[in-house]
């Protein structure tokens, strides 16, 4: 069965027509390669794609970081949030198509290396760690999407992965439909991390940043926990309201 498996044609994972050498169509590729962070004018901070001009006027940072700076240190994001990225998204997370997950991580590499200087090896990362989930949602769920990405990104990149040094402690209500306020609100004290944090440089990934409170409260339960530097790895980023 395997052998023959083998002689099958890859099928893209957003579209399911006939696969390229990897695991999109050539047509899901362009699409979801005309979205890379790379290509667009960007926060620094938080990622967030800015107006078209505004690099054209020297802004480097968004307006919300400029007024409220991330507890965070950067944000790296290989793409925008679209239709495409968001498939790839839902189906690892909610139909544990974990393959997924590996796609997701490819993207996210080169971002990552790039926004590091390609000549830095190893990586000033001490450590990496998925966004965690609360034990009830894990139960639910599986998995945690946030550590399937993380597997191979790690490895790849050659950094110390952790699953154990960050835990959710509240198994807050979903954040979706909730203005920034009120998702700041539904994570106080979401998150606590050990002391295995302390003095480290340390990247928590995720699949996707929507609002930045989630990464501003896991940075701020690193940053307790003694860590130097905290910044956060993600597939994608929403774009600003």
């Amino acid at each position: 069965q395997r052998a023959v498996g083998a002689l099958l044609p890859r099928r893209c994972l957003i579209c399911s027509q006939r696969a390229m050498a990897g695991a999109l169509c050539h047509h899901c590729h362009t699409l979801l390669d005309d979205s890379r962070s790379d290509r667009l004018d960007y926060c620094l901070l938080c990622a967030v794609a800015l107006p078209r001009d505004s690099m054209h006027r020297g802004a480097l940072q968004c307006g919300d970081c400029l007024q409220r700076p991330p507890r965070f240190d950067r944000c790296i994001a290989a793409t925008r949030y679209t239709p495409l990225s968001a498939h790839l998204i839902n189906h690892l997370k909610h139909r544990g198509q974990l393959a997924n997950a590996g796609t997701m991580a490819e993207w996210m590499y080169g971002a990552i290396r790039q926004r590091h200087a390609p000549q830095t090896t190893p990586l000033l990362v001490d450590l990496a760690l998925p966004l965690p989930l609360h034990p009830r949602r894990l139960r639910q769920r599986g998995f945690n999407q946030a550590g399937e990405i993380a597997k191979p990104l790690c490895r790849a990149l050659g950094v110390t992965l952790s699953l154990d040094s960050c835990r959710r402690t509240l198994d807050s209500p979903p954040q979706q439909g909730l203005d920034t306020t009120a998702r700041q609100r539904n994570l106080r004290h979401a998150f606590v991390a050990d002391e295995t944090v302390a003095g480290k440089r340390i990247a928590v990934i995720d699949d996707v940043v929507t609002t930045t409170a989630t990464a501003n409260a896991v940075t701020a339960s690193l940053l307790a926990a003694g860590a130097s530097h905290c910044e956060i790895w993600c597939f994608a980023r929403t774009p600003a309201p």
